[in-house]
């Protein structure tokens, strides 16, 4: 069974700036909770990709917010197989150091949860109950 989270999606038309992935949750979920109380993970999607012939990952930051965070948090862990619909956002920040960081992350706006990951063991996939947001 494949679920889809469909939400904050822009009227009017579609985005240019949209981003489309499949890959495994390359860490361990963390949810985590903003000064104004909104829900955030921030983890990594390990996406395979060839060059002549040979299989590469990249390790793509990702990062998702409130509901969509927490329906991730619940039905997915490290390993697990997942696609998004996202947008591209450069993040920015002055580090400890005083040097100004910049990192372009993709915002989840919509999951496809695909496969659940069983230790060394074959993917299944995912059963889940849908609630109503």
């Amino acid at each position: 069974m494949c679920f889809a989270l469909r939400l904050n999606r822009r009227r009017g038309g579609e985005e240019m700036n949209q981003v489309q992935l499949i890959g495994r949750l390359a860490r361990d979920i963390e949810l985590n909770q903003t000064e104004n109380k909104h829900q955030v993970l921030n983890n990594a999607l390990a996406v395979n990709r060839f060059v002549a012939g040979e299989k590469q990952t990249d390790f793509i930051p990702i990062t998702a917010w409130n509901a969509t965070a927490q329906l991730i948090d619940k039905y997915l862990d490290k390993g697990d197989e997942m696609g998004i619909v996202g947008n591209l956002h450069m993040n920015h920040y002055t580090n400890k150091d005083q040097i100004e960081v910049y990192q372009l992350e993709v915002i989840v706006r919509e999951v496809f949860f695909l496969r659940k990951k069983q230790g060394d063991q074959a993917v299944q996939d995912i059963n889940i109950e849908v609630t109503k947001l």
